[in-house]
């Protein structure tokens, strides 16, 4: 059979979702307010992944970028865990599930400088389900995730390593443009306050390591779920209104905070592309291509790749709002990644 890829959609900041409702709005009236009911997950500091499954069997294991043909590739022994560890089990439990299970791959030697690295083994945990059956739909609800697929027996408890992420915080209603005062809605900015608020914490002490693990250490951030909204359709929900909300260690665009409501704007072409290519991004574009390898400089044109691709998939908006083209745009992130890598590599 061959390999299919069902990516996890890309994640805007909340300042994209802000826009986005303007633009919206415009075409569209909506009663009682441009409303959204948000929840937050913690984002653990990993890898993305997730197991593919048709009618309760584990078809194979895929990475962010791309499906994993297990012996032959792996991702940080992610693929090779759910083969033999995770696919024994859950293959027996006589499920009727087909879809996808989206979550990280996190643990030692996975990530650096995070909780996680110090946990005693690599751990899976579930955030959503695509469910590809009658009624296809994405899941975020973790109860539902485990009805749907068939994840509260215990003999996934006994792993030890799998896990469904549970809600970190309560149920938070905003009108994003703030139309009408409601009782018990915040504002976006009162919202994304209480956001940045939320994620300071976090990037403090991981809660959900500290809480199933006893390590202290630093998190990433939350990833805000929409739960409820009278914006869209049910099924375009999760792509345009989910953002995600990084600690400053983390965050791959230089801001004011995790959460912002006002987009970013610069009058300098190099000056916003260092604002949108920061060190994290840089970082991450290295585990991403040399993993825990050392950096090679031969490999140069895949890193560049890389780090283009991901500013054009999460920031292509922003460089057009302030009113840039992205072919001469591009240059600018080619020389600040290139110049970084050739740094990094000395450094060694």
């Amino acid at each position: 059979m061959a390999l299919q890829h069902y990516p996890w959609p890309s994640i805007d900041s909340f300042s994209h979702v802000v826009r986005a409702a303007r633009k919206w709005a415009d075409a569209i009236s909506y009663d009682g307010g441009t409303l959204v009911s948000y929840r937050g997950k913690i984002k653990l500091h990993g890898t993305n992944a997730g197991i593919v499954i048709s009618n309760g069997v584990v078809q194979y294991a895929q990475k962010r970028s791309s499906a994993l043909n297990w012996p032959h590739e792996d991702n940080f022994s992610f693929a090779n865990w759910v083969m033999t560890k995770f696919k024994p089990v859950y293959d027996s439990l006589d499920t009727e599930f087909s879809g996808v299970l989206h979550g990280e791959w996190a643990g030692p030697g996975v990530q650096k400088g995070v909780a996680l690295a110090d946990i005693p083994n690599k751990i899976f945990a579930v955030f959503a389900a695509e469910n590809h059956g009658e009624g296809a739909k994405w899941i975020i609800e973790p109860q539902e995730i485990e009805d749907a697929a068939g994840l509260d027996h215990p003999a996934l408890d006994d792993l030890g390593s799998f896990h469904v992420l549970s809600w970190y915080t309560p149920v938070q209603v905003v009108d994003i443009l703030a139309r009408d005062q409601h009782l018990g809605v915040m504002t976006a900015q009162e919202f994304a306050d209480s956001v940045n608020a939320v994620v300071e914490q976090v990037e403090k002490v991981d809660p959900f390591v500290k809480g199933l693990f006893g390590v202290d250490g630093t998190g990433e951030g939350l990833v805000y779920f929409p739960v409820h909204t009278n914006m869209t359709r049910v099924d375009c929900v999760l792509a345009r209104l989910m953002f995600k909300a990084k600690g400053e260690e983390h965050r791959v665009v230089k801001s004011k905070g995790a959460a912002t409501v006002a987009p970013l704007v610069d009058g300098n072409m190099v000056s916003l592309a260092e604002k949108l290519v920061p060190e994290p991004r840089l970082k991450q574009g290295v585990f991403e291509v040399f993993g825990n390898d050392p950096i090679d400089l031969k490999r140069m044109p895949e890193f560049l790749k890389w780090v283009g691709n991901d500013v054009l998939k999460e920031c292509l908006q922003t460089i057009l709002d302030n009113g840039y083209e992205w072919k001469k745009f591009s240059g600018c992130v080619t020389k600040i990644a290139s110049k970084w890598l050739v740094t990094q590599a000395k450094a060694i």
